[in-house]
């Protein structure tokens, strides 16, 4: 990209060495993130990299930026002694080169989860709970990159022509950096390899005042015969680079996808059928089927990387049919190992309801939140609404266990109502006591909301009243 002014002679990100949440991941549960030190491999990975930097730059000017992190600085700390200590050097902190926010202290179960949702939702916009997304390390480093340009200008331009930036920071912030700079797609970010540990790359400024991307080049601290020796390359693809690549379409979508677009636009909680196409092992590459199912048909796990994760595939969701076929109760593996043989594509559809799930809709009604409040358990009203609903259609079961109304000391009152929730088989009616039990707890609700009568106070009320003489 082109500046207004003389760029630095060379522009160098580098990511910090290892550290201690890359060999322990439980270590974030009880470290906050940005006080995690390096290792002592992360410490010679570091100090590989700052020998080879200063074969790279000699004794051309430079002038750091680290982030604020204690990797960082510590990576910071060995990269330099090649040019004595950080007091020998121009160096700087700026949180915005900080790493994406994972949220705070991070329970490692939440964190897997996230990442496997991660892996099937794309990376880029997948936000971490109670942190960021790449989108966010992008948007905040569009702040930091403009005034790195600033600070560019206001230098003397001389002092520029043999200078080194060097910027010491963390894996997704250089490739944030990098899109941001050389304006890369949202495709092209999912393309590249997370940096390794005190892995750097290389912007030369070429003749026509610019940086180009096409001859960026990495160096990365590698353990050969037992020494770490810096080995240059290209920066590293990812295997499997295209998986979040996006299906834009060029024209109106084909009639093939207008069933799908017919159950986007449902509405009916019945519509939960899903169809998704599967290839053999020989046309997919060897990547298997990727998922299991249990003797109900139910997908009970799937395997990451695989047809059934990068088609979205979830647990829960039922086998119902493969290439138009009814699959018996139990007969998942059968149906799909021969449908696996025949060598082509198939069509499996899936019920993508979760039986037995709870969900809860409240109606809250208007009121003036004062007073205490209790609350108090209504079976036989929910077991009548569910006949109701079982009887309309609604729903295939009125099993329903309990409804909650809170409600005030005084009036008016406060109800919240939970609706019933169908999971399974029509209950039985009620019996006649049952009912007679329903009119008479209805009466007395009706009696407690009755607001109690004041009473006019009397005259000797109004005397027996302490004035405000006599409080004095």
């Amino acid at each position: 990209m082109a500046f207004r002014c003389l760029i630095p002679k060379r522009l160098i990100l580098i990511r910090h060495g290892e550290s201690e949440g890359n060999v322990n991941s439980q270590i974030y549960e009880s470290e906050a993130d940005s006080l995690l030190h390096l290792t002592d491999q992360g410490w010679q990975q570091a100090m590989c990299a700052g020998r080879a930097l200063k074969e790279e730059i000699g004794d051309e000017p430079v002038r750091f930026e680290v982030s604020p992190y204690v990797r960082t600085r510590e990576s910071f700390n060995a990269i330099v002694l090649p040019w004595g200590s950080s007091d020998d050097v121009k160096w700087s902190e700026d949180p915005r080169l900080r790493e994406q926010d994972f949220g705070n202290f991070q329970d490692l179960a939440e964190i897997n989860k996230a990442k496997e949702e991660r892996g099937r939702f794309g990376p880029f916009y997948y936000r971490m709970p109670s942190g960021e997304s790449p989108a966010d390390v992008y948007d905040r480093l569009s702040s930091y990159f403009e005034s790195m340009h600033r600070s560019w200008e206001r230098a003397p331009q001389h002092t520029n022509i043999n200078m080194n930036h060097i910027i010491v920071c963390h894996g997704v912030t250089i490739s944030a950096f990098l899109m941001r700079m050389f304006k890369y797609s949202v495709d092209d970010f999912h393309k590249f390899e997370n940096f390794g540990n005190a892995e750097f790359c290389v912007l030369e400024r070429y003749a026509n005042g610019k940086y180009c991307n096409d001859q960026l080049y990495c160096v990365k601290p590698t353990l050969i015969a037992g020494h770490w020796q810096a080995v240059r390359g290209p920066r590293s693809v990812r295997p499997d680079a295209g998986r979040f690549d996006r299906a834009i379409n060029s024209a109106p979508p084909s009639a093939l996808l207008k069933p799908a677009l017919d159950r986007a636009r449902s509405k009916s909680d019945s519509d939960r059928l899903l169809v998704k196409e599967f290839r053999s092992a020989e046309k997919a590459g060897g990547i298997g089927l990727g998922f299991r199912c249990d003797d109900s048909n139910r997908v009970e796990a799937i395997i990451e990387k695989s047809q059934a994760d990068s088609l979205g595939v979830m647990p829960g969701w039922y086998l119902l049919e493969v290439d138009g076929a009814t699959v018996p109760e139990g007969g998942a593996r059968a149906a799909m190992r021969h449908a696996m043989s025949s060598g082509g594509t198939f069509n499996v559809k899936f019920n993508v309801r979760q039986e037995g799930s709870v969900i809860f809709l409240l109606r809250i009604y208007p009121v003036i939140l004062f007073g205490s409040y209790g609350f108090r358990f209504n079976p036989d009203f929910l077991r009548e609404t569910g006949q109701l609903k079982a009887r309309r259609g609604l729903c295939k079961d009125a099993d329903v266990n309990a409804q909650i109304r809170f409600e005030t000391k005084e009036p008016p009152p406060f109800r919240v109502e939970v609706d019933p929730v169908c999971s399974g088989e029509p209950v039985a009616a009620r019996t006649g006591e049952q009912d007679k039990k329903a009119e008479l707890d209805q009466e007395g609700d009706a009696l407690e909301r009755q607001p109690v009568p004041q009473r006019e106070r009397s005259r000797s009320d109004l005397e027996d009243t302490p004035t405000e003489a006599s409080m004095e």
